[in-house]
């Protein structure tokens, strides 16, 4: 979403096929499904912390449709990486 303005139209990415709000929809959709799927396949240790961090990463996505300063970015969508890390260890 953060790139929109800088991509070329030819790169076909989902927010310019989507626009924005489609693209934070169609986020929500894939972090509801892998909730779903991840109290199937592992035990609430893990299942409890990785939705928590489903939880975090679709607010900060959400977040993302206002425009915000370049730090926003850097700081807290790429550090959505580490969070599932890091309530699986705070958790056991």
């Amino acid at each position: 979403i953060r790139d929109l303005k800088y991509d070329e139209a030819s790169m076909k990415t989902l927010p310019q096929l989507l626009g924005k709000s489609g693209a934070v929809f169609m986020s929500w959709i894939l972090l509801i499904t892998c909730y779903c799927i991840s109290f199937e396949v592992y035990d609430n240790q893990i299942a409890i912390p990785l939705s928590i961090s489903f939880l975090l990463t679709g607010m900060a996505v959400t977040f993302s449709l206002k425009e915000r300063k370049d730090l926003f970015y850097p700081m807290v969508m790429d550090s959505m990486m580490m969070v599932p890390l890091l309530l699986i260890l705070i958790f056991r």
